[in-house]
């Protein structure tokens, strides 16, 4: 039965069957060559990666090409996974998952949006997909907020669609890949260049930190 819901499910452009397409995101990587430019951030840090819930997404056409499929987007895992192999390149000693260390990063995505537009109009239908990723950081030493930083990232992507609705999927997903990355980059920009960051490896500041 699953196999035949699958056939149903790849329809043409013309046709107004209501399906469901899953939207093949992946964890990415960061060139982290900034942040290796001087040195790591000395000391030691725990970090907690708050993306649970984070980034699903339901996406549908406002137009009637392919406007009855809906296109599914869950970058929890995905976020997740680029976070904990992005932040080893950046500092010295961090531990993920652990919280007991005076020196503490809590990771969260504050925005996630994406969104697609169909053009029937040409050589070849279109569909162009938006995605919009804001990642933040707080950091904390011995339980006060020090600094908190954001990074926001906009990217579109457009491909063909030829003769099937599902073929937006993989637009899509690369449109959320490469604006994970570009959060990504510039949230490891922003840890290595912080000068909040690097001094939570020394004394107790006698002050709160202004943000980055």
């Amino acid at each position: 039965m699953r196999g035949i819901v699958g056939h149903l499910c790849v329809v043409a452009l013309s046709w107004t069957i209501g399906c469901a397409y899953t939207v093949p995101v992946e964890p990415v990587e960061v060139d982290a060559s900034g942040a290796r430019s001087g040195y790591k951030i000395p000391g030691q840090f725990s970090a907690s990666i708050e993306t649970e819930d984070c980034c699903k997404k339901e996406v549908r056409s406002e137009l009637l090409m392919c406007q009855a499929p809906t296109y599914h987007v869950n970058s929890n895992g995905a976020v997740e996974t680029s976070l904990k192999t992005a932040l080893p390149a950046v500092f010295d000693d961090l531990v993920i998952g652990q919280t007991d260390r005076a020196n503490g990063l809590t990771f969260t995505v504050e925005r996630f949006e994406v969104g697609i537009k169909f053009n029937p109009v040409g050589v070849v239908p279109t569909v162009q997909a938006t995605a919009d990723v804001g990642m933040m950081v707080e950091a904390r030493r011995n339980g006060e907020s020090v600094m908190k930083g954001h990074a926001y990232a906009q990217q579109a992507n457009i491909g063909p669609v030829v003769m099937f609705c599902a073929e937006a999927a993989s637009t899509i997903a690369e449109a959320v890949n490469a604006a994970t990355r570009e959060a990504l980059t510039k949230l490891t920009e922003l840890l290595a260049n912080s000068p909040t960051i690097r001094d939570m490896a020394g004394p107790l500041p006698g002050k709160q930190a202004q943000a980055e």
